[in-house]
C-alpha cells in the first residue's frame, strides 16, 4: 500500500514537471524566434532560464496564495499555467537582459583576441 502511494506520487510529480518543462520549452522557443535578429543566445541557456523561472513563479504563486486563473489539477497538485508561463518569460527576459548588458559593457577600442584587429 505504501509502495503504491509512493509510485503514484512519483508519477504525479513527473507529470507535473513534464508539463512545466513543455510550457517553459514553448516560451523559450518563442523567445528564440523573437530574438533571432540579435546576438544569438544558446537554446539550452534559454530553456534553462525558462525552466527555472517557471518553477520559481509556480512555487511563489502557491506560497503567496496568488490568484490562479488557469489551473490544471494533477492528482492533488495544481499547476498554475499562467504563473508558469509568466515565470518562463521572466527567466528568458532576464537572460536576454544580462546577455545584452554584457555585450554593451565591452568598451569600444578594446583589443580583440585575434592579433592585428581592434574592435570599435
Amino acid at each position: 500500500m505504501i509502495l503504491r502511494a509512493l509510485l503514484r506520487l512519483i508519477g504525479e510529480v513527473a507529470l507535473w514537471t513534464a508539463l512545466v518543462a513543455i510550457v517553459a520549452g514553448a516560451v523559450a522557443a518563442g523567445a528564440r524566434w523573437v530574438l533571432r535578429r540579435g546576438e544569438p543566445i544558446e537554446p539550452v541557456v534559454l530553456l534553462g532560464a525558462a525552466l527555472v523561472g517557471a518553477l520559481v513563479f509556480a512555487g511563489l504563486s502557491d506560497r503567496l496564495g496568488l490568484p490562479q486563473p488557469v489551473v490544471i489539477d494533477i492528482g492533488r497538485r495544481p499547476l498554475p499555467l499562467v504563473w508558469v508561463a509568466g515565470g518562463a518569460l521572466a527567466g528568458v527576459v532576464a537572460t536576454w537582459a544580462v546577455k545584452t548588458r554584457m555585450r554593451g559593457a565591452q568598451a569600444p577600442g578594446r583589443v580583440s583576441s585575434s592579433p592585428g584587429t581592434i574592435n570599435g
